[in-house]
């Protein structure tokens, strides 16, 4: 059975905020949440937050490790890419992350700056795209 593409639901966002609390204790929720489900069960996550009439934030790309590597986070991001109404999109990734900065490099995103967090202390990347293809 092939990956859904699904908003989450009141009734599911318990679930949803567990998995990415486990993952980073320090997330602030916000914003619409999909996850990729394959006969109901959730393989990953990923958030939309509007920033403004230009700029809409990826957040919180979230994919069960035994999945890692095998397509789920490409299609997060290509799905919730298709819901992005600015002309911007944008990400963080920890630099330390390269499964996610490779992913989202290939789904053409750039790396406009780079910081260190300091709630956490971890350099960040600053990731954006045109999303007027």
């Amino acid at each position: 059975m092939p990956l859904e593409f699904k908003k989450v639901r009141d009734e599911d966002r318990a679930t949803v905020e567990e998995l990415l609390f486990a993952h980073n204790p320090q997330a602030v929720i916000q914003g619409r949440y999909y996850t990729a489900v394959e006969e109901g069960v959730i393989k990953g996550i990923v958030g939309l937050l509007w920033r403004s009439w230009y700029l809409t934030e990826l957040r919180h790309l979230y994919v069960k490790p035994e999945l890692r590597r095998k397509g789920v986070g490409t299609f997060l991001v290509e799905k919730a890419l298709e819901r992005v109404k600015t002309p911007l999109a944008c990400c963080t990734v920890r630099e330390d992350n390269e499964g996610s900065l490779t992913l989202f490099r290939c789904e053409g995103f750039i790396v406009e700056r780079r910081f260190v967090n300091p709630e956490t202390g971890n350099t960040v990347a600053l990731m954006m795209r045109s999303t007027e293809f």
